[in-house]
C-alpha cells in the first residue's frame, strides 16, 4: 500500500512540473523583420505575464538597436471598456524580454511593436488568458 501511494505523489509532482514548466511560442513576421516571442505561461493567465523576443531581420541576423513594445488589448464590450496594457523591452542576452500585465480572463490581442530608424513594424497574434 505504502509503495502505491509514494508512485501517486511521484506522478503528481511529474504533472505539476509539466505544467508549470510550459511555455508559448509564437513565431511571426513584422515587416522584413522575423519574430520568436516567447511567453512564460501557456495560456497566459490574469496578472504578469513574462515575455523574451529574438528579432532578427531579413538576413536572419540579431536586430540589437529597436525599440521593441509589447501590447495586450482586449476590444470593448457591452458594459466593459476596452483595455489595453503595454510593456517595453528591454534587450538582455540578445534578446528583448519583459513582463505584461493581463487584467482579466478571455481572448486578449497581442502585439510586438519594432521601432528601428523612424520606421515601425508590427506582428499581431491573439491568446487566450485565464
Amino acid at each position: 500500500m505504502k509503495r502505491h501511494a509514494w508512485m501517486v505523489v511521484l506522478l503528481a509532482l511529474f504533472v505539476a512540473g509539466t505544467a508549470f514548466a510550459k511555455e508559448s511560442v509564437v513565431q511571426k513576421k513584422a515587416g522584413d523583420y522575423s519574430v520568436e516571442i516567447k511567453m512564460e505561461k501557456d495560456p497566459p493567465v490574469v496578472g504578469t505575464n513574462r515575455f523574451e523576443i529574438a528579432v532578427t531581420d531579413k538576413d536572419g541576423k540579431a536586430v540589437a538597436d529597436a525599440k521593441v513594445q509589447v501590447v495586450a488589448s482586449m476590444p470593448a464590450m457591452p458594459g466593459m471598456p476596452a483595455m489595453e496594457n503595454k510593456a517595453d523591452a528591454k534587450l538582455d542576452g540578445g534578446k528583448y524580454k519583459g513582463k505584461v500585465e493581463i487584467s482579466m480572463g478571455g481572448s486578449w490581442n497581442m502585439s510586438v511593436r519594432i521601432t528601428k530608424d523612424g520606421k515601425t513594424a508590427t506582428a499581431k497574434w491573439t491568446v487566450d488568458a485565464r
